[in-house]
């Protein structure tokens, strides 16, 4: 499709009562405000049923297709149609496609009761449901039904669609771990070790299988990923992963292994909504600190590890909550858009496009949505739709670079402590290692950040990219962290160049007694107890904010700086002098500018401007020539 063209658009499920018309007009709608992509829908569940609010390929539905017999072949042959001719539509106007193959790793109904001994199952031995129950990767019956899945969609849907399809997504939001024997046949193969033995043994057993079991999943992209490739070379995959398990956990799956260990036709891809989760919650501080943790976090694995990403971001009442009673507004939503593109520019991340969930899924779409919502749609979709297109021109940009920022903060997030609490906890999902919610201080200072689990990794990143080191080093570990040899190296090296070191209490004695000998560190150590599910974001910011004001959101891109206020009262915007090159524009909840103020009058002003629950702010250089094309949609 071209070289360093990235793409922006919606997300659009593919229903088979729906008419060529409505296809036609829908995209000439997308393309005439600014999209220059569509993300067709996923089939979820991963069942062959009539009637569904996301219908779309998968196993079951190919395996209902083939058979004439089967009950299911006509709600699957409807399926499949409604596919080829929104395809058709979209070869004719060459509008590229994103196609999804799958839900998480489900076979369907049918293949689960004829492979019982084949599904995911818990420590307990219960088979797991999750939204649906999946199968274990690891079994060979299933590698091998859905390789020749994986040939059938390659002769049935690359053939005749090529030229238009840019990526295949293999399957949306597999998360959590596995206990099948199959699972457990793979460990021991690793570890030498059953499961009971892991789970019930010494510190380096418990590792051992928190380690493959928050691999697990990484495993399941890595193998797909290499089938498809062996299969379809020429168009690269992508797994849209949970932004939730990305945001919350970090760790079920592993973020940084999903980009360390994937191969190259392989581009990861997650949900960022500024809320994700069930229509009736509202979007939370909490929410949006953990999510530009999230955001930075991968913006930086992805240029660190040469690996392209996708995101998916707000555009209905999954992310904005309209069935809550604080409902998000149209400036949540253009803030979600604003700082997805920010966070990637400022850590130089290779981000390849960006699809809004969600453009017409049913009982939740923005334009199927059954709350009461307060945003009007067509002025969403024309806002959001153009926005995206400004800030697409700047990822394609050969300036981009002039975005990057140099992080103020290295989290280490230990493996060695998260695959103890992973192994130890028997359980396949929902495993906390990490504290993220306690980040509000970083989230709302605007700080960059990097985050991985690797201290080799960490300082070579700085040792390739020149970067000036960061002032805080935070070591989210335990007592029971002991270093190789070649980490202590790294270790001390990374110890001498910040400023502040985070760092547990017992690191200072045994197992890691070398840390009491080096005077140079030792003033610029900050001690904290126990384990990093203990921290309190008191203490994080009593130790390492630069600022009091815990109520607006700051998030930089050069010369903008976007204000954002979660803090459900009214806040005063606490500013500097400005001179009368930059302006302040206040934009309501509704997406348009409310009060725009100079900044040479700004600073002189007795009564400091307001910016209330939900609006965000600008502050822009006069005449900065990305904020002058944001501005035609903030009129």
């Amino acid at each position: 499709m071209g070289k360093n063209i990235k793409y922006t658009g919606w997300a659009f499920d593919v229903y088979p009562d729906k008419d060529t018309s409505y296809y036609q007009i829908e995209l000439e709608k997308q393309l005439k405000y600014g999209s220059n992509f569509v993300w067709i829908g996923h089939n979820n569940p991963g069942e062959v049923t009539a009637g569904k609010d996301e219908p779309a390929l998968s196993y079951s539905v190919y395996e209902a297709y083939l058979d004439r017999n089967d009950p299911r072949h006509s709600i699957a042959l409807s399926i499949i149609s409604a596919q080829k001719r929104f395809l058709n539509i979209c070869l004719e106007k060459n509008i590229p496609v994103v196609l999804p193959i799958g839900y998480q790793i489900q076979m369907g109904e049918k293949w689960n009761q004829k492979y019982p001994e084949h599904l995911r199952r818990g420590f307990n031995g219960k088979i797991l449901n999750w939204g649906g129950v999946s199968a274990s990767f690891y079994s060979e019956q299933y590698q091998n039904d859905i390789q020749r899945y994986y040939k059938w969609i390659k002769e049935e849907w690359i053939e005749p669609y090529k030229k238009i399809i840019i990526l295949v997504n293999l399957a949306d939001e597999p998360f959590g771990g596995d206990y099948s024997k199959y699972a457990e046949n793979a460990f021991g193969k690793i570890a030498g070790l059953s499961f009971q033995e892991a789970a019930n043994g010494n510190i380096e057993g418990k590792r051992k299988l928190g380690e493959f079991q928050s691999n697990y999943i990484v495993e399941y992209a890595k193998w797909s990923a290499e089938a498809w490739e062996k299969i379809c070379p020429e168009i690269p995959c992508t797994i849209s992963f949970c932004g939730h398990h990305g945001r919350e956990e970090n760790t079920m799956p592993s973020i940084p292994a999903i980009f360390k260990t994937t191969p190259q036709n392989f581009q990861p891809t997650f949900d960022v909504y500024p809320r994700d989760g069930p229509c009736d919650h509202p979007i939370a501080e909490s929410d949006v600190s953990m999510l530009l943790f999230f955001l930075r976090q991968i913006a930086y694995l992805s240029r660190h590890y040469h690996k392209p990403y996708w995101l998916w971001t707000t555009g209905n009442s999954w992310g904005l909550g309209q069935a809550s009673i604080d409902k998000a507004d149209l400036s949540d939503c253009i803030a979600n858009q604003f700082y997805a593109v920010s966070t990637t520019l400022e850590n130089g991340g290779l981000l390849q496009g960006i699809a809004v969930w969600n453009y017409n899924i049913r009982n939740q779409g923005l334009y199927d949505d059954p709350n009461p919502i307060i945003y009007n749609p067509d002025k969403l979709f024309e806002k959001i739709t153009g926005i995206l297109k400004v800030l697409r021109k700047e990822l394609e940009s050969s300036e981009s670079k002039k975005y990057l920022r140099n992080p103020s903060f290295i989290f280490y997030l230990s493996r060695a402590y998260s695959d103890k609490i992973i192994g130890s906890s028997k359980q396949p999902v929902w495993i906390k290692s990490f504290k993220f919610d306690q980040m509000n201080f970083i989230a709302k200072e605007g700080a960059n950040l990097i985050a991985d689990d690797n201290i080799d990794s960490l300082i070579s990143y700085y040792q390739s990219d020149n970067a000036f080191p960061p002032s805080n080093l935070i070591f989210l570990t335990d007592e029971d962290e002991v270093l190789s040899p070649g980490d202590e190296k790294s270790f001390s090296e990374m110890l001498r160049k910040v400023n502040r070191i985070l760092l547990p209490e017992k690191m200072l004695t045994n197992p890691n007694p070398h840390l009491l000998n080096n005077k140079e560190i030792l003033h610029k150590i900050i001690l904290y107890p126990h384990s990093p599910l203990e921290l309190t974001e008191g203490f994080l910011s009593t130790h390492l904010s630069n600022t009091s004001n815990t109520k607006i959101y700051k998030i930089p891109l050069d010369n903008i700086t976007m204000l954002y206020n979660l803090s459900k009262q009214d806040a005063e915007l606490e500013i500097k002098e400005l001179s009368a090159n930059f302006v302040l524009y206040i934009i309501a909840r509704c997406g348009t500018i409310r009060e725009k103020i100079y900044g040479n009058i700004l600073t002189k002003k007795e009564k400091k401007p307001i910016i209330k629950h939900h609006e965000i702010a600008f502050i822009a250089q006069k005449g900065d020539k990305v904020f002058q094309k944001l501005y035609k949609f903030l009129r």
